[in-house]
C-alpha cells in the first residue's frame, strides 16, 4: 500500500463535485458510514483517510485517481484489507468492494475476475464448468491481491504462480488512464505487476487461466512416532 500524509480534509465542494461525477459513493470523515469503511481486515490497523471512494466501475476509478492528482492526495487501494500492514492515513482510500464481476469462458478456460472479487466466489462459479482457478489456501481473499503478489496455490506445483498465468490486466495508471496491460501490451508494466504488488497501477479486473480439476483428495495422515523415521 502506498500511501504519504498530505492533507487532513477537504471542503465539502471538493467531495460533493468527486460524487457529482461517479456512480459510486464518496465516504468523508463526518460521513456515519466513515469508521465501518476505513476498517481493514487486521483491525489493530487503525488508518485515517482524507476520504473514501467506494467504486462502482472502472469509470469511476478513473475519476478517483483524477481527483487525487488534481487535489495533490495519495492513494490507498484496498479490496478485502488481507495486505493492509500500514494505515491509509491522509490519503484518499479506494475500495474496490464493490467491483464484483466474473465471468467464466468454460470453452476458453479463462475467468474474468473483477478487482473486489473473492476467490471462493471464482471456485464457485469455475467448478461448475469443472475448472479451476489458481487460488490459495483461503476462499475470502481477494484474487487480485492475491495475484499480485505472487500467489502459490494448491495447484502451484503443476501450473506455477497464480501471477504466471494472467492472460492481461485492465488497470489505472497514475495519470488517470485506463489501460489493458498484457505481455504485448504495456509489457513493462505487466512484467511488475504479476508478483510486484499492488504500488504501479490500480487493477480493475484481470482474465486469468482455469485449469480442469476432476479429482480432488484432501486429510491428513498420522503415524506413530515410532515410525518417524521411515516415513521421513
Amino acid at each position: 500500500m502506498l500511501q504519504t500524509f498530505t492533507k487532513p480534509s477537504f471542503i465539502g465542494d471538493s467531495w460533493a463535485f468527486l460524487q457529482s461525477r461517479l456512480q459510486g459513493t464518496v465516504i468523508v470523515p463526518d460521513d456515519q458510514r466513515y469508521d465501518q469503511a476505513r476498517l481493514a481486515w487486521n483491525l489493530t490497523v487503525d488508518q485515517q483517510p482524507a476520504g473514501i471512494v467506494v467504486p462502482k466501475s472502472a469509470a469511476d476509478v478513473v475519476e478517483a485517481v483524477r481527483f487525487a492528482r488534481q487535489e495533490g492526495l495519495s492513494i490507498a487501494v484496498q479490496a478485502t484489507g488481507h495486505g493492509n500492514v500500514r494505515p491509509a492515513n491522509g490519503c484518499l482510500l479506494i475500495l474496490t468492494s464493490d467491483l464484483q464481476g466474473v465471468e467464466i469462458d468454460a470453452q476458453a478456460q479463462t475467468a474474468w475476475v473483477e478487482a473486489g472479487v473473492k476467490w471462493g466466489v471464482v471456485l464457485a462459479k469455475a467448478q461448475a464448468a469443472g475448472l479451476a482457478p489458481l487460488l490459495g489456501s483461503s476462499p475470502d481473499v481477494g484474487a487480485v491481491g492475491y495475484t499480485l503478489g505472487g500467489g502459490m496455490g494448491w495447484l502451484g506445483r503443476k501450473y506455477g504462480l497464480s501471477a504466471d498465468n494472467v492472460n492481461y490486466f485492465e488497470v489505472v495508471t497514475p495519470d488517470g488512464q485506463l489501460r489493458r496491460v498484457s505481455a504485448t501490451e504495456n509489457s513493462d508494466l505487466f512484467w511488475g505487476l504479476r508478483g510486484g504488488g499492488g504500488s504501479l497501477a490500480i487493477v480493475t479486473g484481470m482474465e486469468i487461466k482455469l485449469y480442469p480439476v476432476t479429482t480432488v483428495y484432501g486429510g491428513n495422515l498420522f503415524y506413530p512416532i515410532e515410525q518417524a523415521k521411515a516415513v521421513i
